[in-house]
């Protein structure tokens, strides 16, 4: 008899619901609208994936027969800058802690809302102080038809409602009438217009609404574009007049467009066109978590475009654009926007960036300082990359783009700006050093090596948090140039959960 080699992974089914519906036959195909046989072609059974198997089985009395831990083992440390060499063994199994002061907490090197009024993630809902007669700040939200039941093949109309504090429970001030197309709304508050008082501004799929924040009446929209506008909504004042200007960078229909005020009326200033069918997509675009940045020193920020394959040429580029007119003013070929960082303290924020070729990145990062109002290359690093982290959002942004909360890691300990840099040694073998900018170059203080290495990030102090995630099981080693580990704490951790697998190994 052939053996049978029987690979269980316990975890949720991403087709659940529609394999539940339907109805399994005694000759092993399924019935009901949903997969249809063939439809989804398999090499198993029905033809489907439904994940339905005419096997029977016999079991009276379950039990456990055997059983084997089967994700990871996640070690964090806290390295302080300092003298020498050392090595560290990671253990292979989670370790308890001995006393509750060597725990780690992530806080206090990963920025981290304090709490649901100041989180700014959440692309239907914010809080801000709109009506005095409540105290503190009022809670904002937003309906969503993703999350509605559809009538007749059409959407929901969807409200929004602003709720504040009374007797310490919330409760609803107004709502607005039912709108239509609201899907993600990336609400964002302020007084726009400059007449004194707070409008909400909302994106409901084609226009921009901005809503009374007092009333919940619609005081001004303005349709700008025939598709969905979902990845950055952002609001600034380019010009300096007081008045508001609103950038959508849409990241899946691919647009970039500017609003703003003109005669009093809410226009559409500038709209690029990049790629809005979204069928058969041959651009990418990487959105910024703040995709704005002054590099000619007028006072006014240019607007950042990253964007692959523009114009067929699969390259990378780095566009700056006037955010007024949506000219293109600097183009960077080969490049990827890192960060906006002011390295050298002198209020003038530098250009971080990665070099690219074709598709993908290469290891060579650079910095560009301003001089004589243009951009120019003061450093770059081969072999190198950015490690990256993803703090709160600024109060003035909402964003739902891919990567959109990504940036490089830094943090200004005293006069002096640091980051965190990443090498790769071999396909596990990481290498990740706390680094400081000195004169013109990034000079490195700590140098971490080990299996599958990332930095987490720097404290107040200066102190970098590392992470190794390892096989479970087997010890392993880091190595630490200048620096000491005051902290370790290692666990065990899980894996991205599959369906069940069952395979024959004889074929």
């Amino acid at each position: 008899m052939k053996s049978l080699l029987i690979l269980v992974v316990l975890g949720a089914f991403l087709f659940l619901g529609p394999a539940q519906a339907q109805v399994a036959k005694k000759d092993g195909t399924a019935t009901g609208k949903f997969p249809k046989p063939g439809e989804w072609p398999a090499y198993r059974r029905t033809g489907t994936q439904e994940g339905y198997s005419p096997l029977r089985g016999n079991i009276t009395k379950p039990k456990i027969i055997w059983k084997q831990f089967a994700g990871a083992i996640e070690t964090l440390l806290v390295v302080e800058p300092g003298i020498g060499k050392s090595k560290v063994t990671l253990p292979g199994d989670e370790v308890k802690l001995t006393v509750a002061s060597d725990s780690i907490t992530k806080a206090d090197f990963i920025p981290t809302p304090k709490g649901p009024e100041d989180d700014t993630s959440p692309w239907n809902s914010t809080y801000a102080d709109v009506l005095p007669e409540y105290p503190g700040k009022e809670k904002i939200e937003f309906e969503s038809a993703f999350g509605k039941t559809m009538t007749s093949g059409q959407w929901a109309q969807c409200i929004g409602r602003l709720m504040g504090r009374k007797n310490g429970e919330w409760t609803t001030i107004w709502e607005t009438k039912p709108m239509r197309d609201l899907f993600n709304s990336f609400p964002l508050v302020g007084d726009f217009d400059g007449d004194g008082a707070k409008e909400i501004a909302i994106l409901p799929f084609y226009q921009m609404k901005l809503v009374d924040a007092q009333t919940g009446m619609v005081k001004d929209s303005c349709r700008f574009n025939e598709n969905r506008s979902y990845g950055f909504h952002g609001v600034y004042d380019f010009d300096g007049d007081g008045k508001s200007e609103f950038l959508i960078e849409a990241d899946v229909s691919k647009h970039v467009d500017v609003l703003g005020f003109r005669n009093g009326k809410l226009t559409l200033f500038w709209q690029r066109d990049i790629e809005q069918d979204i069928a058969d997509p041959q651009r990418i675009m990487n959105v910024a978590p703040d995709p704005v940045m002054d590099i000619d020193g007028d006072g006014i920020p240019e607007v950042i475009i990253t964007i692959y394959n523009d114009t067929g040429d699969n390259r990378w580029h780095l566009l700056f654009v006037d955010a007024l007119t949506g000219k293109t003013k600097v183009d960077f070929p080969d490049e990827k926007f890192s960060a906006p960082l002011d390295v050298d303290g002198d209020g003038v924020k530098e250009l971080l960036t990665t070099v690219t070729s074709g598709v993908g990145m290469l290891a060579k990062i650079r910095v560009r300082a301003l001089k004589d109002h243009q951009l120019e290359m003061v450093w770059e690093k081969d072999n190198a990359g950015w490690q990256i982290w993803e703090p709160p959002l600024p109060v003035n942004v909402k964003s739902m783009a891919a990567q959109g909360r990504q940036t490089t890691i830094n943090r200004v300990v005293g006069k002096d700006t640091y980051v965190v840099l990443r090498e790769s040694k071999s396909p596990t073998e990481t290498v990740v050093s706390l680094a400081k900018w000195s004169g013109s170059t990034f000079n490195t203080v700590t140098t971490v090596s080990g299996d599958n290495l990332e930095g987490l990030g720097i404290d107040a102090t200066g102190r970098l948090l590392v992470r190794s995630r390892h096989r479970f099981g087997e010890s392993s080693a880091m190595a630490i140039s200048n620096g000491k580990v005051t902290r370790q704490t290692t666990k065990r951790i899980g894996f991205v959960p599959a369906s069940v697998l069952v395979v024959s190994p004889d074929g």
